[in-house]
């Protein structure tokens, strides 16, 4: 039994299947199985509403036309970090918006574009500052292209990618709610200034192991004495000690889940590779 989803505009081999009704079962489905899972999970009413609704992306520009629809992982992560996000935002919450799993080459950057949509849309926030850090700058790269050819999708004209801690500060400071701003975790040196200590800040980490999850002070003996170093993660926070921080990671460690709170959900190397995302 064969059964898969896509848009009216890409060819067969980007069809997917739907293989999970609700985003928790503990393993996928395949043959008949499946086509109940599409039909309960995809077609189910309100779901199917609201996947027309913020999961269909339409980039501003491009040289032929392009629709994207989003497939099961990436439509049942995205609600889940909404909602978690939700529960733990401050100043109430603790500000841990929840870990993401996502095998690579799963797609995880359009999980964070959708989830930027349903935060950027949702009444209940009333339009966040959204901001995404990556570790490398080709990572920032491929993000910044991405979201700024997606400002009608996300909601926003303000998606910037900035090139520098300061550009940054100013724009924060210069706004109280709205905004998208991409930049690099290496922007977060030992400067002390408060960027903003607004709460209604997320931030969204791309590869959260492996340069964001260093909060603790490091001591070295050195020749000239005794020095005492925090990693970025750590001037991160403390310029914007009121956000809620989401991490999206390849190799969840202990140390995330320390700084960005529990596996809201995941999408392992398996089932990447049996809905052939991964080869």
């Amino acid at each position: 039994m064969n059964n898969k989803a896509g848009s009216l505009f890409a060819s067969y081999d980007f069809f997917y299947a739907w293989r999970k009704t609700d985003g928790n079962e503990l393993k996928e489905v395949d043959g008949i199985d499946s086509l109940y899972a599409m039909v309960k999970g995809l077609f189910n009413k309100e779901r199917l509403v609201d996947i027309i609704r913020n999961f269909i992306f339409f980039p501003d520009t491009a040289k032929e036309d392009i629709k994207i629809v989003c497939r099961y992982p990436q439509y049942y992560a995205a609600r889940k970090l909404f909602y978690s996000i939700k529960d733990n935002m401050r100043p109430n919450g603790n500000g841990k918006g929840g870990t993401y799993f996502g095998a690579t080459g799963c797609g995880k950057s359009f999980t964070m574009l959708y989830l930027t949509r349903l935060l950027m849309k949702s009444t209940y926030f009333s339009s966040p500052t959204i901001v995404l850090i990556t570790d490398r700058t080709d990572l920032d790269d491929q993000l910044s292209g991405q979201f700024t050819n997606a400002k009608k999708f996300i909601g926003d004209d303000t998606v910037i990618s900035v090139e520098s801690r300061e550009e940054l500060r100013k724009c924060l400071q210069d706004r109280n709610s709205g905004g998208v701003f991409l930049t690099t975790i290496q922007k977060f040196t030992e400067d002390l200034k408060l960027l903003t200590d607004r709460a209604n800040v997320i931030c969204i980490s791309d590869e959260a192991h492996r340069s964001q999850v260093n909060l603790e002070q490091k001591i070295k003996l050195t020749a000239n004495g005794v020095t005492k170093t925090y990693g970025f993660a750590k001037y991160l926070h403390d310029s914007l000690p009121n956000a809620t921080y989401v991490g999206f990671t390849g190799t969840p460690i202990d140390a995330t889940l320390d700084v960005f709170g529990k596996v809201v959900d995941a999408y392992t190397m398996k089932e990447s590779v049996e809905d052939n995302i991964t080869v």
